[in-house]
């Protein structure tokens, strides 16, 4: 866990147009900071948008990274509005072959030896269950496990076309199996193996089928999923949700990992006053006319930090839990952390940005 890793420094002509640091955890193509991210913006968006702030932190990545190798589904919640999306975002873009930047460019000083394993090794097979398809399906035909086979295979089919992959079979192929979506991620995982190209599935808003006549289908999916990343037909499975304060029972998992109150990821979501910091500078050297200060705006606006980490996360974990065995840094358990959207809506009218 100890050591410090230095930024590559890139030198051929696909680097030129590579964000460049601005201050401290603050990165912009060009140099400068003019805008603001939204909430729900992907990695190649910022990367490829001109003064548009890339907040990197590294710490809740890296000990993610470090968390697959239990092969356990691994689940992550955080408040609506605190930016979970922005992490899963982010995570993907670190973990990702051929990403649109690489990120052995980004320092700061929190980066550490962990900050550069894994980086650019796996295939990212990534699912969202508010996805406006399986809601509208299920509308139409009254059927959750045909409109989640058919989100699936199509999402599949993208994965496989993406990494040069052969295609999968029709759906038909499918529908003999307890659950038809689960058996197309299996397909999936296996055309990526024999390709020798490990596979992590994410998904986004795990949780959010919660009808009734949903529970069986759901339970059967999930049940299969965590039997592949248990027997490492996947590199990992990550599970996150924005439902934090009304949590819906965990779908049928036996062997999940629950990291919302773990003190390694107190930071993982959200930004601490030091990331507001490097925001608020970043944007003063570009609007020299409209620096503020960064605890006083904060406070205006009512914000105050909060812990998701609870001291007594290890009370009942035997000596053998992954979570023990894996000795994650806990280095950051006391820095408090604000929600993304308010930090991001508070910089925006202080420098009167136009959200791009």
């Amino acid at each position: 866990m100890s050591g410090s890793l230095s930024p590559s420094v890139p030198n051929d002509e696909r680097t030129k147009h590579y964000p460049l640091r601005v201050a401290n955890a603050v990165y912009a193509r060009g140099g400068t900071v003019r805008s603001l991210p939204k909430p729900l913006d992907t990695f190649p968006r910022i990367m490829e948008t001109e003064g548009m702030a890339f907040l990197f932190k590294p710490f809740g990545m890296d000990q993610l990274y470090r968390l697959l190798a239990c092969h356990c589904p691994i689940l992550l919640r955080r408040p609506f509005g605190w930016g979970i999306e922005m992490f899963a975002a982010t995570f993907v873009a670190r973990v990702a072959i051929a990403p649109p930047v690489p990120f052995d460019i980004f320092f700061v000083d929190e980066c550490t030896m962990d900050s550069g394993v894994g980086l650019h090794e796996d295939t990212i097979l990534l699912l969202d269950m508010r996805g406006a398809d399986v809601e509208a399906d299920v509308a139409v035909e009254a059927d959750l496990d045909a409109a989640l086979t058919k989100y699936v295979h199509r999402r599949c089919q993208q994965h496989v076309e993406h990494y040069g992959m052969s295609d999968i079979p029709s759906m038909k192929s499918f529908l003999g199996f307890s659950s038809p979506a689960a058996k197309i991620i299996t397909y999936t995982a296996n055309e990526s193996h024999r390709h020798h190209l490990p596979m992590i599935l994410l998904i986004e808003n795990f949780d959010d089928m919660q009808a009734p006549a949903a529970e069986s289908v759901v339970d059967t999916f999930f049940h299969e999923l965590e039997h592949i990343v248990v027997t490492a037909r996947i590199k990992g499975l990550v599970l996150f949700s924005d439902m934090y304060d009304e949590k819906p029972p965990v779908p049928n998992l036996q062997h999940a990992i629950d990291i919302t109150h773990h003190p390694a990821f107190q930071t993982a979501v959200g930004c601490t006053e030091q990331d507001v910091r490097d925001l608020n500078r970043a944007l003063a050297k570009s609007f020299p006319e409209s620096p503020g200060y960064v605890s006083k705006m904060l406070v205006d606006k009512a914000l105050s930090p909060l812990f998701f980490a609870h001291e007594d996360w290890d009370q009942e974990l035997q000596p053998s839990h992954p979570l023990r065995v894996a000795e994650l840094d806990m280095s950051e358990a006391h820095r408090g952390v604000y929600p993304l959207e308010p930090v991001l809506e508070v910089l925006t009218e202080q420098y009167s940005l136009r959200r791009t």
